[in-house]
């Protein structure tokens, strides 16, 4: 009971919206609280306008990371912000991966639309964006939970051990409780798991944000660190950040742009919201990287006294006060 836990999540990643997915993974399916630790978690304090501009708004991933993706930031943009335009936009790009991945064949002349809702032949799954959503929150189970474990089959178990056996493979999180009474959710969970699908879902795609879309996108993305960050302050869930790793394989371009500052900026001035996240400096590796534990702090103090700007400044004092916390 008293074992914590750290996991490593959210440094690299195909797109922000998959490296912020797999904190969220991490805190629902881990069931992560007080003393467990996110390793980088970079994701959360990544630059979204940045990053995408940087990347000509094109998201490079495997054709499942994109539906998985879309049908998250649709419940999450509902839940956000509400129904908006964006909305709209991830149902007709759902529809499309998820056609392609779990609808076998498609007739001559037939559109993606037509070949969704043509259930004459039997040719691959159907399902809506919010069933999927709930299968997605199944994974934190076994991947037997699906059909074989339905609450139905549990009630069917004898054993004690079997009993036992089968509700340590189970996430007992409400969300994923609802989404085990869904029977479309426990066939989606079964096929996200079964090889018939898999090839098609491993190929990888491109997909481009319209300018329509992209102030939009920049915001739910923005929306979701902000409430990821909330999640992790109140659960008392550390983070353990690398400035030196962190600062090669991120993102940022100088010392003072990483996400450190963002996590924890008790004391300081800055431009970014006010979180108090536990949060340690590390070196990740000393021989790799080479560097100490005294220099990673003295990176750090020297890239935010020398990067002031006229809006927000802080004395040395109150940088050396900042580090000790």
């Amino acid at each position: 009971y008293d074992l914590n836990v750290t996991y490593h999540v959210g440094e690299d990643f195909m797109d922000i919206a998959d490296g912020l997915r797999a904190v969220e993974e991490a805190l629902i399916f881990l069931n992560m609280r007080n003393g467990d630790r996110l390793g980088h978690a970079l994701v959360l304090g990544t630059d979204v306008r940045k990053y995408y501009e940087k990347r000509y708004f094109v998201i490079c991933a495997s054709k499942q990371v994109i539906l998985d993706n879309l049908a998250w930031l649709h419940h999450k943009c509902i839940r956000l912000i509400g129904y908006t335009q964006l909305c709209g936009w991830l149902e007709i790009m759902f529809l499309k991966y998820f056609t392609d991945i779990y609808r076998l064949e498609q007739n001559e002349g037939e559109n993606i639309i037509d070949s969704y809702f043509n259930t004459s032949v039997d040719n691959g799954l159907t399902c809506n964006i919010n069933d999927y959503y709930l299968s997605w929150l199944l994974r934190g189970d076994s991947p037997i939970i699906g059909k074989e474990l339905d609450s139905k089959s549990l009630k069917d178990l004898t054993l004690t051990i079997d009993k036992e056996w089968a509700h340590a493979g189970m996430n007992n999180h409400i969300c994923a409780e609802v989404a085990l009474r869904n029977e479309n959710a426990r066939e989606l969970f079964d096929a996200y798991h079964s090889y018939k699908y898999a090839k098609r879902g491993y190929l990888g795609d491109t997909l481009t944000i319209p300018p329509m879309y992209r102030e939009e996108w920049y915001l739910l993305l923005e929306k979701i660190q902000q409430q990821l960050l909330g999640k992790i302050e109140k659960r008392h869930i550390a983070i353990e950040c690398n400035p030196s790793s962190n600062y090669r394989i991120g993102e940022m371009s100088r010392y003072d742009e990483h996400p450190i500052l963002k996590f924890f900026n008790y004391g300081l001035d800055t431009q970014y919201p006010r979180h108090d996240v536990a949060v340690s400096i590390n070196t990740d590796d000393q021989g790799v990287f080479s560097t100490s534990l005294e220099r990673e702090y003295s990176l750090m103090a020297l890239a935010i006294e020398r990067n002031q700007t006229v809006e927000h400044k802080n004395s040395p004092r109150t940088i050396v006060d900042w580090l000790n916390r």
